[in-house]
């Protein structure tokens, strides 16, 4: 799943939609906790290199989780964005 991808079902799932920015940020927050929960207890995670994800980060980038993980980005957006509307 690209970037774009992931922010364009985020969008979808979610009315009103939130800005691209929310969604972006919230795939860098997972993305940050798969590389640190996950990759980095690998043998060779250390030598991994994650740069978080802005709007400057190309749309067309392949995020980390292969599919048919990558629906983990979207639940995780949807989540935090929903947590935070609820608290409000």
């Amino acid at each position: 799943m690209t970037l774009k991808e992931c922010v364009a079902n985020v969008q979808l799932m979610r009315s009103p939609s939130p800005d691209s920015a929310t969604v972006i940020n919230c795939i860098a927050q997972c993305e940050q906790r798969i590389k640190t929960e996950i990759i980095d207890n690998s043998a060779d995670g250390a030598d991994f290199v994650f740069d978080k994800y802005s709007q400057l980060t190309p749309e067309d980038t392949v995020l980390l989780a292969p599919d048919p993980y990558g629906e983990v980005y979207v639940w995780y957006a949807l989540y935090m964005i929903d947590s935070v509307r609820n608290n409000t």
